[in-house]
């Protein structure tokens, strides 16, 4: 039946900072500066399944690839 491939892109917002659990506060913030507190990126990946077409028209359960991509 052929091959296909399907893309998903996922986007989410990743929360981080930089501090040493053994420095104070006021330390962390003197060597790190600014990224001392937490602060957030966005983040776009996009993941690519290919393959056969199954006897349904599809190349991946739509359902469960969601599910693992939660």
């Amino acid at each position: 039946m052929g091959e296909a491939q399907l893309a998903r892109t996922l986007r989410f917002r990743a929360l981080h900072h930089y501090r040493r659990a053994d420095w104070s506060a006021a330390e962390n913030g003197e060597r790190f500066g600014p990224v001392a507190d937490p602060h957030s990126h966005d983040w776009s990946v996009t993941v690519t399944v290919r393959g056969p077409i199954d006897p349904y028209g599809f190349v991946v359960d739509l359902a469960a690839l969601d599910a693992l991509l939660k």
